[in-house]
C-alpha cells in the first residue's frame, strides 16, 4: 500500500473564541476522490485554507506527500496541491488562455517566460476542462459555469497531484452543475488526479466520490466510503436533520431526502 498523499494528524484552529477545527484527524489516499461535507460553519473551507497555508497559526501536522506543510516553501505546495476556489462574480481583464497559463508560476523561473512544457500544460488543461473554443475569448463575457470551468482547467495546468474545490457547483444551474461533476469524471479517469470537494450537498457526494470526511462544529463525525452515508443516521448526525433514502431503478445510485428531524 502506498503511503496517502494527504495526512492531517491532531489538526485544530482557533481564532478567538471560536474553535473553527478540533483535533481532526484523516488521511486521503492516492487517486481517492474525498467528499468534505457538512452544514454552514463546519470548518469545511477552514480545512481548505489550513492545506493551502493561507491559515497559519493552527496546531498539528499536515503532510502532503509525505513532506511536513511547514518545511514547504509555498511553490512547492503550488506544485501539489492545486485550488478552485467557490466562484465569485470578480471578472478578470485576460483571455481564457492567459488566465489559465497564469497557473504555471510554480514551474516558472522568477524572471523565465512561458516554455514549451507550459504551453503544452495549458493545452492539456484546456482540452480536459473541454474549453478549447473558449480558449481565446475574454473571461468577462463568460457565464458562471463557463468562469467555473475554466478555473478547472487553470489548477488542472499547475499539474499538481491533488486538486482543491471549494463547493464547485455553488450558483450554478443543473445543467452547469452536471456538466462540472462529468468534467471531473473525465479528469480523474485521465489522469488519475486525487480530489478533494468541500460541499454540503449529500447527492453529491454521492454521485462524484468514493470516500467522505463530514464534519460537524469542526470535528470529524464521519469518515469512509461514501457509501456510508446511506445509513439515514449518518447525515442525521451531520446536518441534524432526519434522511430517507430514495432507491432508484436501473442501476441508478440511490439518494437522500431530507425528513423530519431526528428524536
Amino acid at each position: 500500500m502506498t503511503d496517502p498523499l494527504i495526512e492531517v494528524r491532531s489538526l485544530s484552529l482557533q481564532v478567538g473564541e471560536t474553535r473553527l477545527v478540533d483535533d481532526l484527524s484523516f488521511e486521503v489516499c492516492d487517486g481517492e476522490s474525498l467528499a468534505v461535507l457538512g452544514p454552514n460553519g463546519a470548518g469545511k473551507t477552514t480545512l481548505l485554507r489550513c492545506l493551502l497555508r493561507v491559515h497559519h497559526r493552527w496546531t498539528g501536522q499536515i503532510r502532503i506527500m509525505g513532506r511536513d506543510l511547514r518545511d514547504l516553501r509555498q511553490r512547492q505546495v503550488a506544485r501539489r496541491l492545486a485550488y478552485v476556489p467557490q466562484l465569485e462574480g470578480r471578472h478578470f481583464p485576460f483571455t481564457v488562455r492567459d488566465f489559465v497559463a497564469m497557473s504555471r508560476y510554480p514551474h516558472r523561473d522568477a524572471f523565465g517566460g512561458s516554455t514549451a512544457g507550459d504551453k503544452k500544460a495549458v493545452d492539456r488543461a484546456l482540452a480536459l476542462a473541454d474549453i478549447e473554443a473558449l480558449a481565446d475569448g475574454p473571461m468577462e463575457i463568460l457565464s458562471g459555469g463557463e468562469r467555473q470551468e475554466v478555473l478547472i482547467a487553470a489548477a488542472l495546468a499547475q499539474e499538481a497531484r491533488i486538486l482543491l474545490l471549494d463547493e464547485p457547483t455553488a450558483f450554478l444551474d443543473y445543467r452547469h452543475s452536471v456538466r462540472i461533476h462529468e468534467i471531473l469524471a473525465a479528469i480523474r479517469a485521465e489522469t488519475g488526479t486525487t480530489t478533494v470537494l468541500v460541499t454540503h450537498d449529500l447527492n453529491e457526494a454521492l454521485s462524484v466520490a468514493t470516500g467522505a470526511l463530514a464534519l460537524r462544529g469542526g470535528r470529524r463525525v464521519f469518515r469512509g466510503p461514501v457509501a456510508g452515508l446511506l445509513d439515514p443516521a449518518v447525515p442525521a448526525e451531520i446536518f441534524g436533520v432526519g434522511f430517507e433514502v430514495i432507491e432508484r431503478g436501473d442501476g441508478a445510485p440511490s439518494i437522500l431526502v431530507p425528513g423530519e428531524p431526528p428524536p
